[in-house]
């Protein structure tokens, strides 16, 4: 039997839309929507009785969409909504995305067979999926996005403020006398926002330090390109003495390549990671990190899909968490400053 993945494949609309024209919505044109039901009707498909019924009831379960199951700072923030939500009587149902922008698509669409009461999603593919995106708030999908999405408004979000602590990370930086301070970026995730980056601009700019582009690394999201990244700028003839991570998982990637090229950590080179994953306390030199209030961003992420469950029809909210500095051993003085005083001295 056709299911409602076929239909939208041969009528060329995504299931969101299917989903609409089953339902006569007026919020389709008339075209779009006979259509529709055209290629419904000859391909015998009709929605799901199960679906119908979960429709009228609900399932007690909350599906949530993560970028990517190697980083952590994604495991730990599950763990937080897990918890969270079970105290509110919810099961979890967690995706992760996995760097595939197809996931993202079939992931966000199972609400439109009704297998979860409403979702929690970190955007990966806002650019790629953007009509699955607009679908999901036409259709009124119970949700809230961990992020905000200037395209979205109608869609309830909650943020942590990645331009303010891309901002204490470098100033913190800049206060230790760095003013070669790299920024290793990767535009998957919630880097697509790029929140940091502008805080890192921020930062310099207010204390008159031109940014070098050199010193602005693209990678992946891997531990490895971590270590790759590092390796690159510390090959640089000019090389930074501080570098800004965009996550901790690629800071951690960076030790190696900082010992292989027989430096340390602070003393030759300063290491600023972003998420405060709980292995940031645990390395060889515990690392300076950006702390995600991840309790608070997962209580507040519940409360705001309850809201929202309870109360279809209310207003969105657009709520920001500021995030928290750790300072640790991993970032000290730029070396340049400490000769200066041993000479002084």
């Amino acid at each position: 039997m056709a299911n409602i993945y076929d239909v939208a494949k041969i009528a060329r609309v995504s299931t969101a839309t299917v989903s609409l024209a089953m339902r006569d919505s007026a919020r389709l044109n008339e075209a779009t929507r006979l259509r529709v039901q055209a290629v419904a009707a000859k391909m015998h498909y009709k929605p799901s009785r199960i679906a119908a019924s979960l429709a009228q009831r609900k399932t007690n379960i909350i599906g949530v969409i993560l970028p990517s199951s190697l980083n952590p700072v994604y495991i730990e923030t599950h763990a937080w909504i897990e918890r969270t939500a079970g105290a509110c009587g919810y099961d979890t149902q967690v995706y992760f995305i996995e760097e595939d922008p197809r996931r993202e698509r079939r992931f966000l669409e199972k609400i439109y067979e009704q297998q979860v009461d409403g979702l929690i999603f970190i955007p990966a593919y806002p650019d790629i999926n953007r009509d699955c995106y607009l679908h999901l708030a036409e259709a009124r999908v119970p949700l809230v996005i961990r992020d905000h999405l200037a395209w979205l408004p109608e869609v309830d979000s909650v943020s942590v403020d990645m331009e303010q602590g891309g901002y204490a990370a470098v100033r913190h930086l800049l206060d230790l006398g760095h003013t070669r301070i790299a920024f290793v970026q990767n535009p998957f995730g919630l880097g697509h926002g790029l929140g940091r980056r502008k805080g890192y601009q921020r930062a310099l700019a207010e204390r008159g330090v031109a940014e070098d582009e050199s010193l602005v690394h693209l990678c992946g999201i891997h531990l490895d390109d971590g270590y790759k990244a590092t390796k690159a700028l510390l090959a640089l003839r000019d090389r930074p003495t501080a570098i800004f991570f965009q996550c901790d998982l690629l800071a951690m990637g960076s030790f190696a390549a900082v010992r292989e090229a027989g430096l340390k950590i602070p003393g030759d080179i300063s290491i600023v990671g972003f998420d405060d994953i709980s292995f940031a306390a645990c390395l060889e030199t515990p690392l300076t990190s950006v702390a995600q209030p991840k309790r608070e961003l997962a209580e507040t992420l519940l409360a705001t899909l309850m809201r929202r469950l309870e109360h279809p029809s209310a207003p969105p909210r657009h709520l920001m968490i500021a995030p928290e500095l750790v300072i640790r051993r991993s970032s000290g003085v730029c070396p340049k400053r400490a000769g200066a005083r041993g000479r002084k001295d």
